[in-house]
């Protein structure tokens, strides 16, 4: 459970709090109206299938606590359970990338490799940093209505309102620019500029050739040494079962449960690493919500 979650944070030494439904958080989201939401009680219960009417419905409420975190003045790193953090320095490396491009929004890419595909050709909103302006909220009101409107995954608003397309399917504020950034223009003049984080270092689940290498243990100090180092988070997704991606985590020594290797790992999160630019200018604190 989150408070679970919660203990073994504090426990390992990270520094984190637990969001419940304060005031503030009550103040946050008042223009919104709880059944735009329609979250069922049934779909936080137990997992939901991948496509079904249940993921689309919990989907939608990660961009709706991401909104109520950015309105209480936080600045957000969002990841998804099924991203393995490779490095301490995650939080840093992306806010760094906004820095860097003059970014208000650093996203992970979910463009097939070995593809003609341009990294803003499907952005994930399963990994991300949102700095906390008036404009990023203004964007994450957009993504939160347009998702309790369309009948459609979390992924395909942050696509629409962000980018203006979701692969092919054109539609939305946003627009492309070049390969690998996107603009997002609200109606009251609001601009959100956003950069696509390189797959280079924020890889996600389609790359077949890594996983292969990962799991290949010839090959695993080799990539440990030379590839790892230079990537920062690995996403699991593109795998279409719980079961599968945990026993490829495990065949990739990427599996993290076991509570000793859960406190030394969390006690490094939000301590950032010297070795990644910008690497002091932020700190990256879990919230849980209930």
């Amino acid at each position: 459970t989150d408070r679970d979650i919660f203990s073994r944070l504090t426990v390992g030494g990270a520094q984190a709090f637990y969001m419940h439904d304060s005031e503030a958080v009550a103040d946050a989201s008042s223009k919104f109206k709880k059944s735009d939401f329609s979250a069922e009680p049934e779909a936080l219960k137990s997992a939901a299938a991948f496509g079904s009417a249940a993921f689309i419905r919990l989907s939608k409420l990660k961009s709706r606590l991401v909104l109520d975190v950015l309105a209480l003045g936080y600045d957000v790193v969002f990841s998804d359970v099924d991203v393995v953090w490779l490095r301490s320095d995650v939080c840093a490396r992306m806010e760094h990338q906004c820095r860097e491009n003059r970014a208000e929004i650093a996203i992970q890419s979910d463009a097939l490799v070995d593809t003609d595909q341009s990294p803003n050709f499907n952005i994930n909103s399963g990994l991300y940093f949102a700095k906390a302006t008036s404009q990023t909220i203004s964007a994450f009101k957009a993504i939160v209505k347009h998702g309790a409107l369309a009948n459609l995954s979390e992924q395909k608003s942050f696509n629409h309102i962000l980018c203006g397309a979701f692969k092919n399917k054109i539609g939305g504020p946003g627009a492309r620019l070049g390969e690998s950034r996107c603009l997002y223009r609200s109606k009251a003049g609001d601009e959100v500029s956003i950069i696509v984080l390189g797959r280079d270092e924020f890889p996600n689940g389609s790359d077949a050739s890594l996983w292969a290498e990962l799991q290949d243990p010839t090959e695993r100090k080799v990539t440990a040494e030379r590839e790892i180092s230079a990537r920062y988070a690995l996403h699991a997704n593109n795998i279409n079962s719980t079961k599968l991606k945990v026993e490829m985590l495990q065949r990739s020594a990427l599996w993290y449960e076991t509570r000793e290797h859960s406190r030394s790992a969390l006690s490094k999160v939000g301590r950032n690493s010297a070795s990644s630019p910008g690497a002091a200018a932020l700190s990256c604190v879990p919230v849980l919500i209930d």
